[in-house]
């Protein structure tokens, strides 16, 4: 697109909103991330100095030039930072959001309305039905409300733009690095949702968060630690509720016998009661070194690794299918977890993943000549809220 073709863009923007500049600035970044979104224009054939040109054309301020000390301050005040935001993101946002729905069958989403620790109501279990003889009064529930505590927190990264990248119009580099951001973002996502459920410290969280003060698994403001949630015995520990619930299966590898074994510890889960309860699994989590045998456990009608192959019970047609989720982030490759995920861990964001543009400051802009900044944020925490729901397998 030619300086022309942004100027038309944005005047008819400003056209339709009158003097509410912002509201046609905003408009007109959003017709961009549209016309991106449905492949009518590309981020790469995007050139940032024709941009540059016409929102200062459009502004009135053609007449200062980019090497002008004015430039910084005067292009923050045009349409650019609106509609460059949107550009920005429509290359950062989905690279973020990738690694967050692939990693959607192990965590329950939801929104917190807090921005430091959410309370989520867990292990809490209550009485069933009784028998009523005519008559008499109906029973009221008497249960008490225990809760899981998730800490969240804030996480960004920026990317500046430079007067040299305007005038060489390095587009190319901008969306690229761009891009990077936004997916370095969704790995380390990943990781940090992996090591919840491993019940580990994030290194997303780095000194924020120790051994002695996870925050992937807090009841009742009591830190579990991954020995005392991932167990055979669990009587010890008073919240929980005296059970055994074992979730560890130690000597397991994955293969028939092994998955035999973790489904045969679901049916002994007992709530805080005493009282059985219903736990069906449905993803099988494995290393990426495991992806080959978890495949064929769960893909091949036949069991694979005996020697008349035998029907096996958990492939097609069989009588239980699992979800199969393969990550690299798994601290031991012959480590793996099995059951229903989403019971047991929950994501909250308290703010969605977004992109905000801000003009360079004066110090900024003077020694670096820094003319504009975009900077990647997501508020977001995850916890496990149960733990009876998921168990662990090590070989």
């Amino acid at each position: 697109m030619r300086t022309d073709d942004y100027l038309n863009v944005i005047e008819s923007h400003v056209k339709e909103h009158g003097d509410n500049k912002y509201a046609a600035y905003e408009s007109a970044g959003r017709q961009f991330e549209r016309l991106i979104k449905e492949g009518k224009i590309k981020t790469i054939d995007i050139s940032i100095k024709a941009l540059a040109e016409a929102c200062m054309k459009e502004a009135g301020k053609e007449d200062i030039t980019i090497s002008d000390t004015r430039f910084t301050e005067a292009v923050g005040s045009t349409s650019f930072p609106n509609i460059t935001k949107y550009i920005i993101s429509s290359e950062m946002i989905p690279r973020f959001e990738y690694s967050a729905d692939r990693m959607s069958p192990l965590f329950t989403e939801g929104t917190s309305s807090r921005t430091d620790v959410e309370r989520i109501a867990g292990f809490t279990s209550m009485e069933g039905l009784e028998y009523v003889p005519e008559g008499y009064p109906t029973q009221e529930t008497g249960f008490h409300e225990k809760y899981a505590e998730i800490s969240l927190g804030k996480f960004n990264k920026s990317v500046s733009l430079t007067k040299e990248a305007i005038y060489n119009d390095n587009t190319g580099q901008l969306i690229s690095n761009a891009a990077r951001i936004g997916e370095v973002a969704g790995e380390q996502l990943e990781k940090y949702l992996i090591q919840t459920i491993e019940i580990l410290p994030r290194s997303l969280l780095t000194s924020y968060e120790t051994t002695s003060n996870l925050g992937c698994a807090k009841f009742d403001g009591t830190v579990v630690t991954i020995g005392n949630f991932y167990s055979t015995d669990h009587s010890a520990l008073a919240y929980m509720g005296l059970q055994t619930n074992a979730n560890l299966a130690t000597g397991q590898s994955l293969d028939t016998d092994g998955l035999d074994t973790a489904l045969r510890l679901f049916p002994n889960m007992k709530s805080d009661r005493g009282e059985y309860i219903s736990v069906n699994p449905k993803t099988l989590l494995v290393h990426t070194n495991n992806a080959m045998t978890a495949w064929q456990l769960t893909k091949s009608i036949g069991q694979f690794d005996t020697a008349n192959n035998a029907a096996n019970p958990w492939g097609p047609g069989g009588m239980v299918n699992f979800n199969v989720m393969v990550s690299n982030y798994l601290v031991t490759s012959t480590t793996w977890y099995l059951g229903d995920f989403k019971k047991q861990f929950q994501l909250l964001y308290w703010e969605r993943p977004n992109v905000v543009s801000q003009g360079g400051n004066s110090e900024s802009a003077y020694t670096s000549d820094i003319v504009m900044k975009w900077k990647f944020q997501v508020g977001l925490g995850a916890a496990a809220v149960d733990y009876r729901y998921v168990c662990k397998n090590t070989a």
